[in-house]
């Protein structure tokens, strides 16, 4: 008599769940590996735009022709939180004065990336001041991104430097 070779019913079942489990593991893993990469991309641009703001400052180039007519003095470059327009975004300005009045020049606005959003940004724009590039704040600035539950803190302190 000969004997029939083959897997049992139970021995598929049990392989099968097996590759379930590890493929739900694996769906889990990769969607929270995009979250953080998705914070990351957020912090580096945010890093290069306070640093291009510090930049710009010290060298004192001015970018707008409405800081280039007569009678405005260039004060600096600052970050402006778009708290109330569109929460998740930021401007990077030019300011320049006309007497006692403040022009800030938009120069680009930059998005946050999908998912992640400013926990508390501050209030008032971040401005860094002509040569040597400080800010507007005799404290350390803090800005929070959060991206679901992991959140990532940049720190800016009165010397002008980026963390």
């Amino acid at each position: 008599m000969r004997s029939l070779k083959g897997f049992t019913l139970i021995e598929i079942l049990v392989s099968m769940a097996i590759i379930l489990l590890l493929s739900v593991g694996s769906l889990v893993g990769f969607s929270q590996f995009g979250k953080r990469q998705s914070l990351n991309i957020s912090r580096d641009a945010l890093k290069n735009s306070l640093n291009e703001a510090k930049a710009k400052s010290q060298a004192q180039v001015i970018v707008t022709t409405q800081c280039k007519q007569s009678g405005r003095v260039l004060v600096g470059y600052q970050i402006r939180f778009n708290t109330v327009t569109n929460p998740d975004s930021y401007t990077l300005e030019e300011v320049c004065t006309s007497g006692a009045v403040i022009l800030p020049q938009v120069i680009k606005t930059v998005s946050l990336s999908k998912g992640v959003e400013f926990n508390s940004p501050p209030s008032t724009p971040l401005r860094f001041l002509l040569h040597p590039g400080t800010i507007n704040s005799a404290t350390t600035v803090n800005i929070n991104l959060r991206s679901g539950s992991k959140t990532y803190l940049i720190q800016v302190d009165p010397a002008g430097i980026v963390r």
